[in-house]
């Protein structure tokens, strides 16, 4: 016997996880801190679980004694604000990369080489 859901019938397109959870901000639990030391910083929150899966870089500051597992901070003062955020988008499985110049890309490379994000490597 075959049995079909309500679920089944949805139009919805159906969402990846990364999709789904950056829908969902009211449980962003890290932040990432961007912007040189004496300018005004821009906040990004992100999912723990998210920013650790993407990168070891990342996954060895949330689990060992380092000070952003301690402060549940990443403060970046190398890179600008939009290419922290493109960034972030891409751990979240957003398109939004395919749009960037080549000096953009250039500095998403040097990000993802910076915090061994492999993927983002070959996009």
């Amino acid at each position: 016997m075959f049995f079909k859901s309500s679920y089944e019938d949805r139009e919805k397109p159906s969402l990846t996880l990364g999709q789904y959870l950056w829908e969902r901000d009211d449980d962003r639990d890290f932040n990432i801190s961007v912007g040189k030391k004496n300018e005004l910083k821009t906040e990004i929150k992100i999912h723990r679980c998210v920013f650790a899966s993407r990168s070891p870089v990342f996954d060895r500051m949330l689990e060992t004694e380092m000070k952003e597992k301690a402060e549940n901070k990443l403060e970046i003062i190398d890179f600008n604000t939009e290419i922290v955020r493109i960034a972030v988008e891409y751990f979240y499985d957003r398109k939004t990369y395919k749009n960037l110049n080549v000096d953009q890309l250039i500095d998403l490379l040097q990000f993802a080489e910076k915090y061994d994000i492999q993927d983002l490597k070959v996009i």
